[in-house]
């Protein structure tokens, strides 16, 4: 017997078969007329809209690949590469590029349609090292917490007492549950335990919060549960029936949630923030002019250092260096600022920081070799920070050039305890050089606040009028 209605009497050279078409004389498989249209306003949506919805894209893919040629791939792989490729796309962070600002042109063989579509890019593992790093490598560790973000929710519902599934890295208490015996926990598995603690903090896998309804509830446990907020999930229903108040939404903040060893690029501009000072303070320890490295007119400070100084212990570098890694430094911040000073300049402690770290260095040893050397390293940052100072260095000018103004006068005063020599003259210069670019720098750009500082320099400065020449005309064109 004979199905007329899916039979074909006559020969054709062109047969739907399967939503595909097969036409014999091109020798092709192409799209039927509709699933064409609709890849073409799905490719028409990608180019308006900057995001689309995985399950959209999905919905209209063909059973071929969609090559940039235009031509059709075989249909026994295309749905699970396309498939594929689209998972990849939309889920993978980086790995493989789709959107609508990088698009081919996808045409048939006869030419009937020409339209931008969306194509999956690869890119450089080597331009790419975060999401490759998440593709190779199984991560063993917890997703954890915002910090911030916890304790707010502990000022909202009381401290916690033990965290039931963790690790010892992730933990947000002493007392935890972890699957490996050696972090010494309170229990390798949570579910063994009974639950009468005051309140523990509970972050499970997805797949367990069946498990962890069916505890709370046999238990009768006060927990802090942290669970996906999906009202129409079937597992939603037993947790709002457990719940003692209205689920709390999560702040929408991008490092929320961070995965182990992974840090959100948010994380790593906080730490880069917040260790700055540190940063620099080390990097410019590393200090050490000597007059051999390059002309005094480039760098006026090489006028107070000697070819005999002795050198710090190793790695040591020029200024040229330590003005060029601070450059790369500051290149380095997401704000891509001019230069580090206005980094330091939006937290308000920075200088503060760096300035007493070098003073308080300065003062503990009694080298006076190197508490020259630190005068010297104290006189190159703040010469860079002079060079800025008319922007106000984030509100914090007023600090700094009271600091620095009392800091020389310091060690300008304590000239008498200090042996006449060489070295001891040289930094009683270098201390005299830079007061006098502070006050030339508070003249040009805050004259009102330099006023109150101006008895306590001239006094300072009169009793070294009588000093060595070199000092003595030091102090004539201070004064």
């Amino acid at each position: 017997m004979v199905n007329t209605q899916k039979s074909r009497l006559k020969p054709v050279t062109v047969q739907t078969f399967l939503n595909l078409v097969l036409n014999f004389e091109l020798q092709a498989c192409l799209l039927p007329e509709n699933k064409l249209n609709k890849v073409v306003n799905l490719a028409s949506a990608a180019i308006d809209l900057p995001k689309m919805i995985l399950r959209k894209a999905l919905s209209v893919r063909s059973p071929d690949i969609l090559h940039p040629s235009g031509q059709m791939g075989p249909a026994s792989v295309g749905n699970s590469v396309f498939t594929m490729i689209a998972k990849k796309a939309f889920t993978r962070e980086g790995g493989i590029f789709f959107g609508s600002h990088k698009l081919p042109l996808l045409v048939d063989r006869q030419g009937k349609h020409n339209i931008k579509g969306p194509i999956a890019l690869h890119i450089k593992r080597a331009e790419n090292t975060k999401a490759d790093f998440l593709s190779c490598n199984k991560l063993q560790k917890e997703w954890t917490l915002n910090s911030q973000v916890l304790q707010r929710i502990i000022h909202l519902w009381g401290w916690l007492e033990i965290n039931l599934f963790a690790d010892k890295q992730n933990s947000k208490v002493k007392k935890l549950c972890s699957r490996n015996p050696r972090e010494n926990p309170y229990a390798v598995d949570a579910l063994q335990v009974p639950w009468d603690f005051r309140v523990a903090y509970v972050f499970p896998p997805i797949a367990m919060i069946p498990v962890v309804a069916r505890n709370l509830r046999e238990d009768q446990a006060r927990v802090i549960l942290i669970a996906p907020f999906w009202p129409k999930r079937p597992r939603f229903s037993p947790l709002r029936a457990l719940s003692v108040s209205d689920p709390w939404i999560l702040p929408e903040i991008p490092d929320l949630l961070t995965p182990g060893p992974i840090f959100h690029p948010q994380q790593i501009d906080d730490v880069f923030q917040r260790k700055l000072p540190e940063v620099v303070v080390e990097l410019l320890m590393t200090l050490h002019e000597s007059p051999s490295d390059g002309e005094t007119s480039k760098r006026d400070f090489l006028q107070y250092t000697r070819e005999l100084d002795p050198a710090p212990n190793p790695p040591y570098f020029p200024s040229s260096v330590i003005k060029a890694t601070l450059n790369y430094i500051s290149s380095c911040h997401k704000s891509k600022q001019k230069s580090l000073i206005s980094i330091l300049s939006k937290t308000p402690d920075a200088y503060q920081k760096i300035l007493l770290s070098i003073c308080k260095q300065a003062a503990e040893s009694n080298n006076i070799h190197k508490k020259h050397r630190i005068l010297i390293i104290y006189h190159l940052f703040v010469d860079l920070v002079l060079e800025e100072i008319k922007d106000g260095l984030g509100g914090a000018w007023a600090f700094v050039l009271r600091d620095v103004i009392y800091t020389l006068i310091h060690h300008i005063n304590n000239r008498a305890v200090c042996p006449t020599n060489d070295v001891c003259t040289r930094s009683t210069m270098l201390c005299l050089d830079l007061l006098h670019r502070v006050c030339r720098a508070a003249v040009a750009y805050c004259k009102d606040a330099l006023e109150s500082h101006l008895h306590v320099i001239v006094g300072s400065l009169i009793p070294l009028a009588n000093c060595q020449t070199e000092i003595q005309q030091q102090v004539y064109i201070e004064l």
